[in-house]
């Protein structure tokens, strides 16, 4: 962790001077020396003029060894948004060295790949803040250290990092499928089967089916308190009234400029999609700033989509439907957390009324 810390002191000192651009590339060089890459061996090429065409490009730097080229870097100021352009350049100096990632720093690292597929963009493959005690960081500076650098294994993280993506994409996707409601007979059947097992020397197929035909199944977030189940039998009936009573849960609810009463989480994605509507410039570290983590220990308020594991999208933790995720100016997808309680949640409400929005709450 050191050596990231070190790496990336010098930077977050340019961020919060705000430096200009020319300054930001020379301090990024000289941190590129102390992974042991050599100037003096024209290692490290500042603006290198490169055949393009009828022309020339000028990559911010690439990196050699051997007089091959091993990484693309593309440099923009500490305070600047990342656009559509941005990546699209980076993207030409990557193909223009033949190279399959690229590195971009601005007021953050990120790290792109050429999946060299249909999309016209590179991939972003990660998101590293500007921080000490980074470990996204730490793993970056092992994989670009001279002495350990390989081409093919900053390739094969790259590879890695969009299965991962991939994997997240399909649960994000099969969870949706299943709080849709879409898999009622499925649970119906797998019950069927069960109590086929367990009670089939007692009831009859027939019986058991009939049984079921009574029952309505929804696969609901972990985190709700009632199941909403709807039976058809009256004598199955579930008392609400009893369930709310016995809990000694929190059911406050809160309302936005009028808006109908919401339970905590939906309250909290109302509060945060409302501010990214009103402040589309907004980046991602941008956000991250306006709703910083503290509020929301764990989870945080808001995480980037790609950075959420498996098993808190089994576990319901973010509000991951396609509806619910948003985007920051610089392209990132990031989804707001669903864990709140009494206390975490006073954070969302006292942001609103600071931005003159009315709350009201009812419990």
């Amino acid at each position: 962790m050191e050596i990231w810390n070190e790496f990336c002191s010098h930077l977050i000192f340019c961020k919060e001077k705000n430096v200009i651009e020319e300054r930001y590339h020379e301090i990024i060089e000289s941190q590129l020396s102390l992974l042991g890459w050599k100037r003096y061996k024209e290692e490290i090429c500042h603006k290198e003029r490169i055949p393009s065409g009828h022309g020339f490009a000028e990559p911010d730097i690439v990196i050699k060894k051997d007089g091959v080229y091993q990484m693309v870097i593309e440099v923009k100021k500490p305070d600047h948004t990342q656009t559509k352009e941005d990546r699209l350049q980076l993207l030409s100096y990557m193909r223009l060295c033949m190279l399959r990632v690229g590195i971009y720093i601005g007021k953050y690292i990120e790290i792109f790949y050429d999946a060299q597929d249909d999309t016209i963009e590179p991939v972003s493959v990660g998101i590293i803040p500007l921080e000490l005690d980074n470990e996204k960081g730490e793993k970056l500076v092992e994989l670009i250290n001279r002495d350990k650098f390989d081409k093919d294994s900053i390739v094969s993280y790259c590879e890695n990092r969009m299965r991962e993506l991939r994997e997240q994409k399909t649960l994000r996707r099969v969870r949706n499928e299943l709080i849709s409601g879409s898999c009622e007979d499925v649970i119906a059947g797998c019950l069927k089967r069960h109590l086929l097992a367990r009670e089939g020397n007692t009831f009859s197929e027939q019986q058991i089916d009939e049984m079921l035909s009574t029952l309505s199944f929804k696969v609901i977030a972990k985190d709700s308190v009632v199941q909403e189940i709807n039976m058809a039998s009256p004598l199955l009936s579930i008392n609400k009234e009893v369930v709310y009573e016995r809990s000694g849960h929190d059911y406050t609810r809160y309302s936005l400029d009028g808006s109908e009463y919401l339970s905590k989480k939906k309250f909290a994605l109302v509060v945060v999609t409302k501010y990214v509507k009103l402040h589309p410039e907004k980046t991602l570290e941008e956000l991250l700033k306006v709703f910083p983590h503290h509020w929301r220990p764990g989870t945080g308020v808001i995480c980037e989509v790609s950075q959420i594991t498996p098993k808190q999208l089994n576990d319901g933790r973010y509000h991951t439907k396609p509806s619910q995720v948003l985007r920051s100016a610089d392209g990132h997808l990031f989804a707001v957390t669903t864990q709140w309680t009494k206390d975490t949640i006073q954070h969302m409400v006292n942001f609103a009324k600071s931005q003159d929005w009315d709350v009201k709450t009812n419990k």
